[in-house]
């Protein structure tokens, strides 16, 4: 059972995204307890988005185990990290690649979003 209210979104506050993905590819290997999922994203810029703008992506209660960018390790001074979001602060003008490897628990899951336990399931 949800305990938190639902964020009300309004379609007058809906705006383009900064970037647009073109293919998804992920690679989930169940665990009751940990749970990897490798997500492949390519990216690319939208026109009609400002230039320079980072690449924001939301999470909750992942725990990052790699980032690579175009096939190459990303440093950790090139992005910032919270449970809930992926923050790319300068990503390429051009279109790119971004691997995320990332860890989560869907036992301990009792929010009943994304992967979660149910019971025996």
């Amino acid at each position: 059972m949800r305990t938190e209210d639902p964020r009300l979104v309004r379609l007058a506050d809906y705006r383009p995204p900064d970037f647009l993905i073109d293919r998804v590819n992920l690679d989930i290997r169940l665990d009751l307890r940990k749970t990897r999922v490798t997500s492949r994203l390519a990216f690319r810029r939208n026109p009609a988005a400002p230039a320079g703008v980072p690449l924001a992506l939301d999470g909750d209660e992942l725990v990052l185990l790699g980032v690579t960018l175009d096939g190459q390790s990303l440093e950790p001074s090139r992005y910032a990290v919270t449970p809930d979001k992926f923050t790319l602060a300068e990503p390429p003008e051009t279109a790119f690649e971004l691997e995320i490897e990332t860890e989560l628990d869907p036992s301990a899951n009792t929010k009943l979003m994304g992967l979660y336990r149910s019971g025996s399931a």
